[in-house]
């Protein structure tokens, strides 16, 4: 379990150097690794065919990823066990899919926020993240709530002032937009709100309940 648990810290901090919210880059590996070994297993593996069809499936979005990574023919056995299972046609209302993906997702997401608020009362963590392109807006909130007694104070701040660039930049579009300033010419501010809009929801993220 120690190991485990210095082995998640070190791939959160490989993460902090990458593009883009740590754990949301993390999560998306996790989860395609999910996907991968249920496509494996998935096929030949009676049990696990049981599981997935009692299970109803997955949900809308991590069927989708079961597409893009999967065959015709692992993706056919698949559907084809939860759609003659029961009909979407019968009456009554179909029970939402206990999505095994979001679970799983659930569960490494947590394990990752944790191991980062644990790290961060180490000097050379912090750095780390400060350098870092900063979390997405629902993994600073879980990272705020969970971040260590001495540090939280620091986490927050920390967090505040990667979102203060772009924050500056979407004031910069707004202020482009007033006819007075039409003419200017766009900067790097110019694809700012996709990145707003990427950056607020979040790219991969657990849905809490």
């Amino acid at each position: 379990m120690k190991n485990d648990k210095h082995a998640t810290e070190h791939e959160v901090r490989e993460a902090l150097a990458r593009g883009g919210c740590a754990i949301c880059g993390l999560n998306r590996r996790a989860v395609e690794g999910w996907i991968q070994s249920l496509l494996r297993e998935g096929i030949t593996d009676v049990k696990a065919r049981l599981r997935f069809r009692e299970a109803g499936g997955l949900c809308g979005e991590h069927t989708r990823l079961l597409e893009d990574n999967g065959s015709p023919l692992g993706v056919s056995i698949l559907l084809h066990d939860v759609l003659t299972q029961t009909s979407p046609a019968s009456s009554g209302r179909r029970p939402a899919p206990r999505c095994g993906a979001c679970a799983y997702l659930k569960e490494t997401e947590a394990r990752y926020v944790d191991a980062l608020a644990t790290a961060l009362v180490w000097p050379e963590v912090q750095a780390s993240f400060q350098s870092s392109p900063g979390l997405c807006v629902p993994h600073i909130q879980r990272l705020v709530r969970r971040a260590r007694r001495g540090t939280d104070h620091w986490v927050r701040m920390a967090c505040a002032a990667h979102l203060e660039p772009l924050i500056s930049e979407l004031a910069e579009i707004i202020r482009k937009h007033d006819y007075r300033y039409a003419a200017e010419a766009w900067g790097d501010e110019a694809d700012a709100w996709r990145r707003a809009a990427a950056r607020w929801s979040g790219e991969c993220v657990a849905t809490e309940k």
